[in-house]
C-alpha cells in the first residue's frame, strides 16, 4: 500500500507538471517501470521505504518551490529527509539539489525583506538531515 501511495504521488505531480498527453503517459510508464522503483518496492528492508520517502520529499520540495513561506512544508521536508538518511545513506545526494532549488525560490519569489528570515528558517530545517549525513 505504501508503494502504491508513493506511485500515486508521482502520478499527481506528472499530471500537473506535463501538459502534453503523450509525454505525460510516457513519463507515467517510465515512473511505473523504472528499475530502482521496482527493486526498492519489493525489498523487505530499509530500502523498501526509499520510494515513499523520495516521493514525499519531492512533494514538499515542489510545494516550497511554489511558495517558500509554508512552514509545515519546511518541517515535512526536514522530517522526510531525516527519515531518508536513516533508510538509505545515498539520500545525502538529494540535499544539494534541494538547497539550490529552494534557495532559488527564496531569492526569486520573496521580497528583499523576507529573504534573510526564510533563508535562516530553511537552513535550520535542513540542518537536521545534513547533520545526519555528516555523522555517518
Amino acid at each position: 500500500m505504501l508503494n502504491v501511495s508513493a506511485l500515486w504521488l508521482f502520478y499527481v505531480r506528472l499530471w500537473r507538471g506535463i501538459s502534453s498527453r503523450e509525454l505525460r503517459y510516457c513519463a507515467a510508464a517510465f515512473t511505473t517501470l523504472v528499475p530502482f522503483r521496482v527493486v526498492h518496492s519489493i525489498v523487505i528492508a530499509a530500502d523498501a521505504f526509499t520510494v515513499q520517502v523520495f516521493a514525499l520529499a519531492a512533494l514538499f520540495t515542489l510545494r516550497l518551490f511554489d511558495n517558500p513561506r509554508r512552514i509545515r512544508s519546511w518541517i515535512g521536508l526536514s522530517l522526510c529527509l531525516t527519515a531518508a538518511m536513516f533508510c538509505k545513506y545515498s539520500f545525502s545526494g538529494m540535499l544539494p539539489p534541494v538547497v539550490l532549488l529552494l534557495g532559488f525560490a527564496i531569492m526569486t519569489r520573496l521580497g528583499k525583506g523576507e529573504r534573510l528570515r526564510w533563508c535562516v528558517f530553511g537552513a535550520l530545517s535542513l540542518a537536521l538531515p545534513s547533520r545526519r549525513s555528516c555523522s555517518k
